[in-house]
């Protein structure tokens, strides 16, 4: 096993959970029934609007995949060079902002409702007191580097992100993205590499876009002087001073075995586009749909396909999970589709 079971089933069930939370957050920008009985995406205009961020265009969502890929590649790129001349405070600066926008796009349907609900008055600072709540977790994910706090912020900044790109993608376009992605996810991991170092650079301060789970391992190792499990016997002389007897008894201690505990650290790690990919492919869906709760049957099946590559693959190697994820994507848009046959 890649980790030990409970670590997986944690890993599976955040995974799990931040899919339902974003597509919870992609209806509060969509409007999935009048985009299903219309056959074109219809935004939530007025949500846009508060979180201060230009709705992105839907006219051509068949060629949007080119727009994403090539944002990725440019992304890479320039992580990349910040690895390669090693600009911590600059990636540090960079992801602070990226987390701080996503979580803006991600909270900012909620706090609108609450404030409406009980605050009325302070409708026009839903913008301000989301930026400044953004802001908090941002700094702790960051630059406090609270795990707790890194993991629960994962759970919604892929929502906040989908909220930008999903309502730009359609079936087709999302399925070629999904194909893409995985593609590009094999090169980078079994061929080029840089996805490895990648990883490696931004789990060193645990400055990390995706799920990140510390775990040890205690395993008890006896290292031994002598092959024997206990000291030998020494004879001790009948007649022998004081001095002597002590500095005998000190040398059997000496020899007799040493039990330590050595604890290991090791990271389970999951990457933000693992997480987000499958989000955007079952916010497409939901959109074709018109159903919250079909596009959780692409969740389940995408969410297997991860227990099983993590269940099943080799603790010192790493595997691009795209690929596994892009089947159980796939899968489940299968076992939609007949439903929506029945």
């Amino acid at each position: 096993m890649k980790h030990n079971l409970k670590i997986i089933l944690i890993l599976v069930s955040i995974f799990f959970i931040a899919q339902i939370i974003g597509l919870g957050i992609l209806t509060q920008y969509v409007d999935i029934k009048t985009t299903y009985e219309t056959g074109e995406t219809t935004l939530n205009m007025d949500v846009y609007q508060i979180s201060g961020i230009t709705p992105p265009p839907v006219e051509k969502e068949s060629y949007s995949f080119i727009w994403i890929v090539l944002a990725v590649i440019i992304g890479t790129l320039m992580v990349l060079l910040i690895i390669k001349f090693r600009k911590k405070r600059l990636w540090k600066l960079w992801f602070f902002l990226s987390v701080i926008l996503t979580l803006i796009m991600a909270f900012v349907p909620f706090v609108k409702k609450i404030i409406e609900s009980f605050f009325p008055v302070f409708i026009e600072q839903a913008l301000f007191i989301t930026l400044i709540i953004s802001a908090v977790f941002a700094y702790y994910k960051v630059f406090h580097k609270n795990i707790l706090i890194h993991n629960f912020t994962e759970l919604f900044i892929y929502g906040g992100l989908a909220s930008i790109i999903a309502p730009i993608l359609n079936m087709i376009s999302a399925s070629v993205l999904l194909i893409l992605i995985s593609g590009y996810d094999m090169y980078a991991v079994w061929y080029s590499k840089h996805m490895v170092a990648m990883a490696e650079f931004q789990t060193e301060d645990k400055v990390f876009a995706g799920l990140l789970i510390p775990y040890g391992n205690k395993n008890s190792k006896n290292k031994q002087n002598d092959k024997n499990t206990q000291a030998p016997k020494m004879p001790i002389p009948k007649k022998v001073s004081k001095i002597n007897l002590k500095t005998a008894k000190t040398n059997i201690k000496a020899k007799k075995t040493v039990v330590t505990k050595v604890t290991k650290q090791r990271n389970a790690i999951l990457g933000g586009g693992d997480i987000a990919f499958p989000l955007l492919f079952a916010g497409a869906v939901m959109k074709y749909t018109g159903s919250f709760f079909l596009p959780l049957i692409i969740s389940i099946t995408s969410a297997i396909t991860l227990f099983l590559l993590f269940y099943y693959g080799k603790n010192d190697r790493y595997y691009p999970a795209m690929p596994f994820l892009s089947a159980g994507c796939f899968v489940g848009a299968g076992i939609v589709w007949l439903i929506t046959l029945l």
